[in-house]
């Protein structure tokens, strides 16, 4: 029996040492046959079952008395991987000393899994400064976790000190990369990840990978790329990265759901309001696939959600929440939203769901109340708490609430902004003309604002904007004098303005109002400018448009300048021939059905469509032929009669002989009989 033991053993040591772990496995349990309880070959089913990726059978075993004491890293390992991280952490306390370096290790992944980024850096400088750890795989984790610790600027020291390069690998590169997302260097991430494909692609095909197996392995180095594509404004190439991804059947369900929610979400963001809802219930089903209800709670399906950060999880669970709002799904938005709750305790983004769902709901009160306090917890998703209350307030029609709000959000730089400061005029707008000198304060500011900034292309294009703004406003309320400074003021600081047919217009117009000197400085600019090209019928349209309201403005001022008193001089008309204007007719662009090509109109519609039947012009017509169709004509009917009809042709029959009745049952009968 001894020797059929060591027999099993051979087989079991020359097994391990080919990388045959099924084989190992079967020489382990034919030793167990014989041996039951053998503790080394109890250790070495649990290795192998650890590398067939059976971690609750190798669970089992490391529970048992046997093995319980002296397998406490590898029950730390089977927890860990089956994704019960917090569980892992207290069981590697019981881990001996002398494995501290893999305990190490280990703790340093966990910590990075459970998003302690911080005790994570801290383990990994350990084994480099104690033990002088520098296996691939730890340098790799090393920079991960420098990344998602926000100190993706600490990456490139770190991996001089380590000295290693993007080149060495492609993980490697793959995590100098998303350092270079975080912080916002998206050229460079893209040089980055373009060389990690070129480095694992070397490195895959010299391990005779085929090409599928080589385009899965990389997927989410292409699933990042298409990320950074869509930050730099390419939609088009971003999303068909994310479906050739996807096309790859990968069985890495992280990289799966992340293309899946990145793709999606940039489909919902360019989809028309007739089309969203569709996208929408689309991307509910894709989102579905990778979520599981467990003790009525939805979460992400338990393979998948140990190997996703926390930021990861609750851009998943809001992404599906959100797309059921879209989708009219407020059923699986609520359940979305709970389980953020219960999982996700302190994000952020639970309180902008309940929100939009109390605004669907139809109570506006409460989706206001729900942004509150976190608008004013002064965090960094305050302002975009702030923005969805400014949001919600105009959709309500409450622009004096909703100025509030957008007034709250943000510093002053981002309330300087064009796109925030036209938000902000049309909401004074909005509460009357009583507004004018608060949007003239606020566009002065903002100008001022700008005006302290170094120079860039941003810059000039937001002061030529505010100043254009401006101009217009003094223009409305009749400051000739005004609006030409600001126009003047615009032109000095880019001349190419005046290529704009309605500021050359105004600028031209304002001039001969207002200073002959600025209509001869204007000319001298003018010819020193190119030719200009010849205008098309827009520019024509416009320039009229901006000569009639000048004039219109003119005429305003001087009309209130008589009504008021002689407070000075009338200004002089723009154009001769006194107050008489003739009514111009607007043109009005014509409205086409949906499909209907203007070039290629086919057949015009029948004007009488509308008509009922009976009505139309043609209906007559076709009665008249109707009822003289088997009309019939002449005497009697003579020709059109049927012949079946006329009796004179049909031949008299004999008669027929009368029957004799019937003889009464019962036989012949004699005469005279009778009753007696």
């Amino acid at each position: 029996m001894a020797e059929q033991v060591d027999a099993h053993f051979a087989r079991l040591d020359a097994a391990v040492k080919n990388g045959q772990a099924k084989r190992g496995l079967k020489a382990a349990d034919e030793i167990l046959k014989l041996a039951p309880g053998d503790a080394d070959a109890l250790r070495c089913k649990v290795v192998l079952l650890i590398e067939l990726g059976n971690f609750e059978e190798a669970m089992k075993l490391v529970t048992q008395p046997p093995l319980a004491a002296s397998m406490a890293f590898e029950k730390a390992y089977c927890l860990y991987r089956r994704g019960k991280l917090k569980e892992a952490l207290a069981a590697l306390a019981a881990v001996p000393a002398d494995q501290e370096v893999p305990r190490l290790q280990l703790e340093a992944q966990i910590q990075y899994r459970l998003g302690g980024n911080k005790e994570a850096i801290a383990l990994y400088s350990q084994l480099y400064r104690s033990h002088s750890l520098e296996s691939q795989e730890v340098q790799t984790n090393v920079v991960a976790a420098y990344v998602s610790g926000g100190r993706a600027g600490e990456v490139p020291a770190v991996m001089q000190a380590m000295k290693i390069s993007a080149k060495d690998s492609f993980e490697i590169a793959f995590n100098v990369a998303c350092g270079l997302v975080d912080a916002g260097q998206l050229r460079a991430a893209e040089e980055q990840l373009q060389l990690a494909v070129r480095v694992g692609e070397e490195a895959l095909y010299d391990e005779d990978l085929a090409e599928a197996d080589v385009a899965a392995e990389l997927a989410p180095v292409t699933a990042q790329l298409a990320y950074v594509a869509e930050r730099l404004g390419r939609q088009e190439e971003a999303a068909a990265s994310y479906e050739a991804v996807l096309g790859l059947a990968l069985e890495d369900a992280t990289t799966a759901s992340v293309a899946t929610n990145n793709l999606y979400a940039a489909l919902l963001s360019r989809a028309s309001s007739s089309t969203s809802r569709k996208v929408a219930g689309e991307a509910v089903k894709k989102l579905d696939a990778f979520m599981e209800r467990s003790g009525g709670v939805l979460r992400l399906k338990s393979a998948l959600e140990p190997r996703l950060g926390p930021m990861q999880r609750e851009a998943l669970l809001a992404s599906y929440a959100t797309a059921a709002l879209l989708a009219n799904k407020v059923d699986v938005a609520k359940e979305a939203v709970r389980s953020i709750e219960k999982q996700l305790p302190e994000a952020a983004v639970t309180a902008m769901l309940q929100a939009s769902l109390h605004w669907k709901e139809g109570k506006p009160r409460e989706a206001d109340a729900a942004l509150a306090a976190l608008a004013a917890s002064g965090g960094s998703d305050a302002a975009e708490a702030s923005l969805m209350r400014a949001q919600l307030a105009a959709a309500r029609g409450d622009s004096v609430q909703a100025l509030a709000h957008l007034s709250a959000a943000g510093d002053a730089s981002w309330q300087a902004q064009p796109a925030v400061l036209a938000t902000k005029l049309a909401l004074l707008e909005g509460q009357g003309q009583g507004q004018a000198d608060e949007v003239a304060s606020t566009l002065a500011s903002a100008l001022q604002q700008w005006q302290s900034t170094p120079e860039s292309a941003q810059r000039s294009g937001a002061v030529s904007w505010i100043l254009k703004q401006l101009a217009a406003l003094r223009l409305r309320q009749g400051e000739l004098a005004q609006a030409a400074a600001h126009y003047s003021q615009l032109v000095g600081l880019d001349p190419e303005a005046l290529e704009d047919p309605d500021v050359l217009s105004r600028c031209a117009q304002l001039a001969a109002v207002c200073d002959g000197s600025d209509a001869a400085v204007l000319r001298q600019r003018l010819q020193q400018q190119a030719p200009p090209a010849k205008l098309s019928a827009a520019d024509l349209d416009a320039l009229e448009h901006a000569s009639i309201a000048v004039t219109s403005v003119q005429r305003k001022a001087a009309d209130s300048a008589a009504a008021h008193g002689p407070a000075g001089a009338a200004p002089p008309q723009l154009a001769a021939g006194g107050d008489e204007r003739k009514k111009r007719k607007r043109k009005r662009q014509p409205r086409y059905p949906k499909g209907f090509d203007p070039a290629n109109p086919g057949p015009p519609p029948d004007p009488e469509r509308w008509l009922p039947k009976w009505q139309r012009s043609d209906a007559k017509k076709l009665r008249k032929k109707l009822k003289s169709k088997d009309a019939a004509k002449g005497s009697q009917g003579a020709g059109k009669a049927d012949d079946a009809l006329d009796r004179s042709n049909v031949v008299d029959e004999p008669e027929a002989k009368p029957k004799a009745p019937a003889r009464p049952p019962g036989g012949k009968g004699k005469k005279g009989k009778g009753r007696r």
